[in-house]
């Protein structure tokens, strides 16, 4: 009996095409080519005619060999590129992920709340506009509009429930950043910060869960999971544990919980407006739409983990001089931190040495006492549990001092 021989499957590298440079040096060969066959290379000559049609196309000029506007092989070269969800980029991008079922997330508006207080009794409309007062008059205020009509006692605070008028993470601030609302003499602050809202999902982030989403051997692999969580709107960070039999270290065939989280941290949270996506995820996987048979998915939202931390550093000489105050740079370096560590995903760990780094982005900044720097009271790198996002509710939670090292101004 033959016996058959094993095949072995190599994929090819993606093809390429020659550089406008190697391009350029063919039509020079070219044109002395012709330049030996044919004698009337004249204007309106058969091979000038010949020529110039093939350079337009290519998008090169015939006499210097010189890029012009973008023709033929710049079309090539983008076709090519589309082809491969590795090189795709923008709306190319989004065809190739179409492919297999994958669609770049939409950018959402944050939401939260302010508290207002009237000198006399009036109704607020919904969609009156709430502003950020930025102490810098080259930026912008962002706006907020109010979401239900309600009526305001005199000199009685009130909660408002707010959506920011704007996509996008320009919409996510601070606690205390909204101070001004269009209803005459009231008083206006949001305790704590409008979060929420996400940037248009980027072409790296949708590639690589394209990537993910391509069919293979197992639909059930911790990416493969953490995929399909990721492509629920507002689920911004997914993580897989696999279970353990009782002894807690053998491997529970089979069984697997799911963790999620929103751009808030606290989806967990009945009360959070993306609860209603979390039973709508925990009903998916147990109808074995994002599993395979015989694998349970037991799927958990997170809840906020509140942080605090502090650190000591010095300021630039440089930077005061140039009329630079100190509680600006603490504010900045404040309001950086809060950024960093509101966008840590879900059971993350903060990391010490990176949160120096953070600072030292900041202008003004010229050294972070390493030994300074603490979270949750501790000088060590801190660990959330599983199910838990870090979340600096102020920025002013995290206390930023200036070392008495600094010298040279007052």
């Amino acid at each position: 009996m033959a016996t058959s021989t094993p095949v072995t499957v190599s994929l090819p590298p993606l093809p390429t095409l020659p550089t406008s440079g190697e391009l350029d040096a063919s039509l020079a060969q070219f044109i002395q080519f012709l330049g030996s066959l044919i004698t009337n290379y004249n204007p309106g000559g058969v091979a000038d005619t010949f020529l110039k049609a093939i350079c337009i196309a290519l998008g090169s000029d015939a006499s210097s060999l010189g890029a012009t506007q973008p023709g033929g092989y710049e079309l090539l070269t983008r076709i090519q590129n589309a082809a491969y969800i590795l090189t795709a980029e923008g709306t190319d991008l989004d065809y190739k992920c179409a492919d297999v079922g994958v669609t770049r997330k939409a950018a959402n508006a944050s939401a939260g709340a302010i508290t207002v207080t009237v000198p006399s009794g009036t109704t607020v409309l919904a969609g009156t506009l709430a502003y950020t007062n930025p102490a810098d008059p080259t930026q912008q205020p962002i706006a907020f509009q109010v979401e239900t009509t309600t009526v305001l006692a005199a000199n009685t605070p009130t909660s408002l429930d707010i959506e920011c008028t704007q996509t996008g993470t320009a919409g996510n601030v601070p606690a205390g950043s909204i101070t001004v609302i269009n209803v005459a003499g009231a008083t206006c602050t949001n305790p704590e910060a409008v979060d929420g809202a996400e940037d248009t999902e980027s072409d790296t982030s949708l590639r690589s869960r394209g990537l993910a989403a391509i069919p293979n051997a197992s639909q059930c692999t911790d990416a493969a999971i953490t995929n399909d969580a990721l492509s629920y709107d507002g689920i911004t960070s997914a993580f897989v544990l696999d279970l353990t039999d009782t002894d807690g270290v053998t491997p529970a065939i089979g069984r697997a919980q799911l963790y999620v989280s929103d751009a808030s941290g606290n989806i967990g949270n009945s009360s959070n407006p993306n609860y209603p996506i979390l039973v709508q995820m925990q009903s998916d996987f147990n109808s074995g739409l994002y599993r395979a048979a015989g694998i349970i998915v037991g799927v958990h939202g997170s809840t906020i983990l509140d942080v605090v931390g502090a650190m000591t550093i010095d300021i630039a000489n440089a930077y005061i001089a140039a009329g630079g105050t100190e509680a600006g740079v603490i504010a900045a370096v404040q309001l950086a931190l809060q950024v960093y560590i509101n966008a840590l995903g879900i059971g993350k760990p903060i990391i010490l040495a990176e949160l120096v780094l953070v600072a030292l982005g900041v202008s003004g900044v010229s050294n972070v006492i390493l030994a300074s720097v603490t979270i949750q009271g501790a000088a060590a790198d801190f660990f959330p549990g599983i199910a838990q996002s870090c979340k600096l509710n102020a920025s002013t939670d995290f206390a930023v001092t200036v070392s008495s090292d600094t010298t040279g101004y007052p």
